[in-house]
């Protein structure tokens, strides 16, 4: 604030000045991200590009925010072993998987969990150099300001499920007619399979192909849970 205040003096040139305001601009909406990301650490996002695109073509969405602890252990390791395997081993970006997802021809895959509450909480839906660029610093950030607990909690309730569906508690009145923690690990593994393509894909009357990766979500909720690779949201101290 001191340097933006400096460039008042006479001494400095008007080319100067004009550089150094247009620094200072350029400044505000940046301290303004990083301190939402710091708020949002303990504070529930009040709206996102993502719900707020669809609220306005449905007229309105369905979203229930619950905390970690009112959600069931089985559905968090489900959308661990679907979503990011390594989730509790990296800071915000898994470089085998990257790797797997460019091989694939895949951005979204590839994410982490994390990137994916940068891209869901701070950015927008459509893909574009802008969102990459943007995504990098977010996910860092988040990763440095944000509990783990916390980054899977978010990314639990932004994420659409439906249309117009957003959040696990919703998904599962939504799908199968339910309160959350009544929630079965079937239906729990069959809701982490249609995270990647929630519009195509129905978790009520599920395809095969979509059956097919809710048991392969469950031998990977076994695996987790077996080598230990839940530890970073299981663990409440």
């Amino acid at each position: 604030m001191s340097h933006c205040q400096e460039i008042n003096s006479k001494t400095v040139g008007r080319s100067r000045k004009i550089l150094a305001w247009s620094a200072c601009i350029a400044a505000v909406p940046v301290l303004l991200l990083f301190a939402a990301i710091a708020i949002f650490s303990v504070a529930n996002p009040p709206l996102t590009f993502h719900v707020a695109k669809e609220w306005a073509y449905h007229g309105g969405v369905q979203q229930e925010w619950v905390s970690l602890s009112d959600t069931p252990l089985h559905l968090q390791r489900a959308i661990v072993a679907a979503e990011d395997a390594n989730f509790c081993r990296h800071w915000g970006f898994d470089r085998a998987s990257i790797e797997k997802s460019i091989l694939a021809g895949s951005s979204y895959k590839g994410a982490s969990i994390t990137q994916k509450v940068a891209r869901i909480v701070f950015l927008w839906p459509e893909e574009g150099r802008l969102r990459r660029v943007l995504e990098t610093p977010i996910t860092l950030a988040i990763e440095i300001f944000w509990s783990k607990r916390r980054i899977l909690e978010v990314f639990m309730n932004a994420t659409q499920f439906d249309r117009g569906v957003f959040g696990v508690a919703e998904a599962a009145r939504s799908y199968f007619g339910v309160e959350l923690n009544e929630l079965a690990e079937l239906e729990s593994a069959v809701l982490a399979a249609i995270v990647p393509a929630p519009v195509e894909l129905d978790a009520g009357q599920p395809s095969t192909e979509t059956l097919v990766r809710a048991n392969s979500v469950l031998e990977g909720v076994r695996t987790i849970a077996g080598d230990g690779r839940d530890d970073c949201f299981t663990s409440t101290s």
